[in-house]
C-alpha cells in the first residue's frame, strides 16, 4: 500500500469526503429548521403570556374580590339574624285593638 496513488483511491477519497459533507449539510439544515421552529414557538408563547396577563386575574386581585364577597355575605348573615329578632319582637307584643264607631 506504499505505492503510488491510483485514480480509484482518489475517487474513493472524494466519495467519502462528499458523503461526509452531504451528511454534515443535512444535519446543519435540520438544526436550522429546529432553530426556526423553536423561534416560532417562543414567539407564540410570548403572545400567549401577554394574552394571559391581559385577560386573567392575578392572585392578589382574586383575593381582593373574594374578601369583598365574603364581607358582603357576612353582612347578609347579620341582616338575617336581625330580621329573626324583629319577627320575634313583633310576635311578643300584645295586640291592642281600638274599636271604631260608625260615626267616626
Amino acid at each position: 500500500m506504499t505505492g503510488a496513488l491510483t485514480i480509484e483511491m482518489v475517487l474513493f477519497g472524494i466519495a467519502v469526503f462528499g458523503s461526509i459533507t452531504g451528511v454534515w449539510w443535512r444535519v446543519e439544515q435540520r438544526i436550522d429548521g429546529a432553530k426556526n421552529r423553536a423561534q416560532l414557538v417562543a414567539d407564540d408563547f410570548a403572545k400567549y403570556q401577554t394574552h394571559v396577563a391581559e385577560h386573567y386575574v392575578s392572585k392578589s386581585g382574586l383575593r381582593e374580590v373574594r374578601d369583598e364577597i365574603m364581607g358582603a355575605l357576612d353582612k347578609v348573615g347579620g341582616n338575617l339574624d336581625r330580621i329573626n329578632d324583629r319577627i320575634d319582637r313583633v310576635s311578643d307584643k300584645p295586640v291592642s285593638r281600638t274599636r271604631r264607631t260608625a260615626g267616626e
